[in-house]
């Protein structure tokens, strides 16, 4: 091989080189990018998704202050807002106490339910969730956590309330289960489809008749209108 042949090919492999070199620069600046795009768009999501979860406990909480206060006031009771611990911050036993400081009427531990998908009392039905499933797992839901007196399922789009004695909707529904005739919603084999149509975690829920509860559950029910407890403000779904 003669001194031309060698120094062309040196020449080759000089570019050949230079061209490993710098696509091995680009691949490298390429990747650094991409992880860098994913993580902000990550954070961006998570972001959102904090802040959209804080903006839907801010207008729950601000419905459940209006709905307590005016129960309060209809029963001529105190409200507490806040019934537990000093190492707390919630109670999921129950949302809200209201009581008697004389002592002349028992309290009452209430949970509240805010159902958006009541248009019609002869039409729907109460929602009432059994378990949700979770990232860990499965969790319970509120018949078998509740430790209330009342639960109230309140309907704004009817404008009304259900003021129904906890223990006696939870032995209904048991009752309905064992005679198998509870009508079950589970979204276990849909998660995804849920997760797109919801905020919420996918749940395995029971519909419950209203007109036939009403019947059913005679002397453990009570129903108020807006009007009746003096709620004139609307009560918003979202912010």
């Amino acid at each position: 091989m003669n001194e031309a042949s060698v120094c062309e090919s040196l020449i080759i492999l000089g570019v050949k080189g230079l061209q490993i070199c710098f696509h091995t620069y680009l691949y490298t600046i390429y990747s650094h990018f991409e992880t860098l795009v994913v993580t902000i768009f990550k954070d961006f999501y998570l972001y959102m998704e904090t802040q959209r979860f804080r903006d839907t406990i801010s207008v729950a909480n601000y419905r459940e202050n209006i709905v307590a206060s005016s129960l309060a006031r209809t029963f001529r009771m105190c409200l507490n807002l806040t019934p537990f611990e000093k190492t707390q911050t919630f109670r999921s036993s129950f949302d809200y106490l209201l009581f008697d400081p004389l002592g002349d009427k028992p309290s009452m531990k209430i949970e509240q339910q805010d159902s958006w998908q009541i248009h019609s009392e002869k039409d729907s039905s109460f929602c009432i969730e059994l378990l949700t499933y979770t990232s860990s797992g499965k969790t319970a839901g509120k018949l078998s956590v509740c430790d209330a007196d009342y639960f109230n399922i309140v309907a704004p789009n009817i404008e009304k309330l259900y003021l129904i004695k906890f223990n006696r909707l939870k032995d209904y529904i048991i009752y309905l289960e064992d005679q198998d005739a509870l009508n079950i919603y589970d979204s276990f084999s849909s998660i995804e489809d849920w997760k797109k149509k919801h905020d919420t975690n996918p749940v395995k829920l029971c519909y419950l008749d209203i007109m036939q509860c009403l019947y059913d559950l005679k002397g453990s029910i009570e129903v108020y209108s807006f009007t009746d407890l003096g709620i004139h403000q609307t009560l918003p779904k979202t912010i």
